[in-house]
């Protein structure tokens, strides 16, 4: 089983429209599609997610911003998650976030390659999420927050981001 979440928001704070955005997963760098014979509720190959995909049984559940999702497959030793947003013609993909997993269970992040980013962005190498205080905060519930991204230069660009 994999349970994560993503912003709704976009760089800049903006609320994104759901509806456009999508996930990926990777297994060892292969990306996965669900197949209707191992995945019964649902009647075609996915492999492109949409943001608010359920598919009313317990392998495919989004709750608000939380997202699980549950595999038949076993021996990979790497897990990646992408997410994108598609409006027309044109498509923006997050950073690819990868996690080695050991023996036990355990995931370490992966150092990865940027992608879909402009040259006046530099390569983000962290994302974090602070409250107004300069709590760290992992799990956002509704209030205002601030975004830190660092930059592979070290620099940090910082953006306020309210979750409602």
């Amino acid at each position: 089983m994999l349970q994560f979440w993503f912003d709704k928001n976009s760089v800049d704070g903006n609320l994104l429209d759901t509806k456009k955005l999508y996930y990926n997963i990777y297994f060892d760098g292969d990306l996965f599609t669900a197949y209707p014979d191992e995945y019964t509720n649902i009647s075609e190959e996915i492999t492109d997610i949409p943001y608010n995909f359920s598919d009313n049984s317990f392998d495919f559940v989004a709750a608000g911003d939380v997202h699980t999702l549950y595999f038949y497959m076993t021996g990979f030793t790497k897990l990646g998650i992408q997410t994108f947003y598609k409006d027309g013609d044109k498509v923006y993909k997050s950073n690819l976030v990868e996690y080695e997993i050991d023996d036990e269970g355990n995931f370490t992040p992966v150092e990865t390659a940027i992608k879909g980013m402009t040259a006046d962005h530099g390569n983000v190498t962290s994302v974090s999420f602070s409250d107004l205080s300069g709590r760290r905060v992992s799990n956002l519930a509704s209030g205002v927050y601030l975004k830190t991204m660092k930059m592979a230069d070290g620099t940090q660009k910082t953006v306020k981001v309210v979750k409602k």
